[in-house]
């Protein structure tokens, strides 16, 4: 969404002439507070503020929202359903499992903190994961992790299903990797809206 001079044209250009958008307006000067006339270009952009904010600084028009693409779960599990769910991956017959080491897909927050924890605790643990190859709805996702003794589950929008080992660090991997399910299929949004 960058600025559009046709259609924000005339708005912007009224309120320079307010002198309502007249000041130093950037990111820096948001961020610190000191942008001494935002308010007022805010109210003078008025209903127009979403479709114009960028052409006087008050936005980044290249900014995209996260999209949330999964949904993770974590199970109560004994032990032997974890040494079962260790064996199913080992000899695996109902999809892909993958290993990796723990901490690679794990994303620490923005500081980094409970780096060096972490690095001590899990550098060499792996992560086994097993990929149902069919699409399944979030329930039926559930159901089969839990039954082949899985510690944890990621459910993806498109219906790929990852059941979680035990030793992973929440949750897995974040790449959908299932054998037929990778991409959207509408028919499993019909069948999950009739599971509800």
């Amino acid at each position: 969404m960058d600025c559009n001079e046709t259609e924000c044209g005339p708005r912007v250009s009224k309120c320079m002439l307010l002198k309502a958008c007249n000041c130093s307006i950037n990111r820096d000067n948001i961020l610190h507070k000191n942008c001494s006339c935002c308010n007022e270009c805010i109210q003078c952009l008025d209903k127009q503020y979403m479709q114009c904010c960028a052409c006087v600084g008050l936005c980044n028009p290249h900014k995209e929202a996260s999209h949330l693409n999964s949904y993770v779960d974590r199970f109560d599990q004994d032990d032997e359903d974890i040494i079962v769910f260790d064996e199913v991956a080992r000899v695996n017959k109902v999809g892909t499992t993958y290993t990796f080491p723990a901490l690679r897909e794990y994303s620490f927050d923005r500081r980094g903190q409970n780096m060096k924890v972490l690095a001590r605790t899990h550098r060499e643990t792996n992560c086994t994961v097993v990929y149902l190859d069919k699409c399944m709805s979030h329930k039926q996702c559930s159901r089969q992790c839990l039954i082949l003794g899985a510690s944890m589950l990621r459910w993806f929008h498109t219906g790929c299903c990852e059941c979680i080992g035990h030793t992973c660090l929440p949750y897995g991997s974040t790449t959908a990797r299932c054998k037929y399910c990778t991409d959207f299929d509408d028919s499993l949004m019909f069948e999950r809206q009739t599971e509800l």
